[in-house]
């Protein structure tokens, strides 16, 4: 942000008389420093946008950390590990595991990777995590907490399909899955992305639900 001060002489009635104008100019402000993350962004040809639905965080967070106005938290190195394959945390985040530099085609390279290990680990990690999921309500029904902790495991879920834009894809699933197509589908995953938990009893109990 800078400021501008224009004078202005103006002769009226053989007098001189000065009148100051104040005109305030709002400029992007310019990173102090150039952080490694701003570095993979570029190199990676993102915009801040593009980069924050690939990590899974706002745009406005992504900008707040390139220009270092906030700090780094552990899961969103983690993140950026992940899906960049450049360790903002104990490697050297500019380049990659072999020690080479950083390029969007060692970056596409990376993501290939990555959705070949999710394709491979798929139904295990599902299986797992509804087996988990169901030792945890299970265990908050023993100490009388069902009610509370499948609300906030509902906030949590509804949460995490907001944040990292599910919603085009629920509904594609629900159209694999179900009778459901078109905008009934979409309709659908609206619901279940807001209210997983008393949307999702009420689809499980459908007709259309094909289940295997």
């Amino acid at each position: 942000m800078f400021f501008c001060f224009c004078i202005q002489y103006v002769k009226t009635k053989n007098e001189l008389r000065q009148r100051v104008f104040y005109t305030l100019y709002v400029m992007p402000s310019l990173p102090s420093k150039i952080l490694p993350i701003r570095v993979i962004r570029k190199a990676i040809g993102l915009n801040q946008g593009e980069m924050a639905e690939l990590i899974g965080v706002s745009r406005p967070a992504i900008e707040k950390l390139e220009n270092d106005k906030l700090q780094m938290s552990q899961r969103i190195a983690e993140q950026y590990h992940r899906q960049t394959g450049c360790d903002l945390v104990d490697g050297r985040p500019q380049a990659t595991i072999d020690g080479d530099p950083f390029t969007k085609e060692a970056f596409l390279e990376h993501q290939e990777s990555v959705h070949l290990k999710a394709d491979e680990q798929k139904n295990d990690r599902i299986e797992a995590l509804c087996f988990s999921l169901g030792l945890l309500l299970k265990a908050s029904h023993e100490r009388k907490m069902l009610l509370r902790l499948s609300e906030d495991v509902d906030a949590i879920l509804s949460d995490l399909f907001r944040k990292n834009g599910l919603g085009d894809a629920l509904k594609r699933v629900l159209e694999n899955e179900t009778e459901f197509s078109g905008d009934e589908a979409a309709e659908w995953a609206a619901a279940v992305s807001a209210r997983p938990l008393i949307k999702g009893l009420e689809l499980k109990g459908r007709p259309e639900i094909r289940h295997a």
